[in-house]
């Protein structure tokens, strides 16, 4: 993409930040943080359903974006939604816990 472009300095910097700032956003987004943070916490500790669980955080975190920007989450009750949240953080935090005072 850089090719394309005169050889001007600050033309090809300004490519560079950007380039930077889409591979920072692709590799560290939100999303990715909880999933791994999910997954992994749950896989260490043997939980069966990590990868689901990590799944359903990610879906949960989309479905608080929606009902930020939009105001409203079609057809879901928020009560349950507030319920599966909760559900995971404990998990999670039960997980680091034990793993912070029961290490391998």
């Amino acid at each position: 993409m850089k090719k394309q472009y005169s050889p001007d300095v600050e033309e090809v910097e300004y490519l560079d930040a950007l380039e930077r700032e889409i591979v920072f956003r692709k590799e560290n987004s939100i999303r990715s943080q909880i999933r791994a943070l999910v997954f992994e916490t749950l896989r260490v500790h043997g939980e069966e359903d990590a990868k689901k669980t990590a799944k359903r955080a990610v879906d949960l975190y989309d479905l608080r974006s929606d009902l930020i920007h939009n105001g409203y989450i079609e057809n879901e009750s928020l009560s349950s939604l507030i319920e599966d949240t909760k559900s995971i953080v404990v998990n999670v935090l039960k997980s680091i816990f034990l793993n912070t005072t029961n290490p391998s």
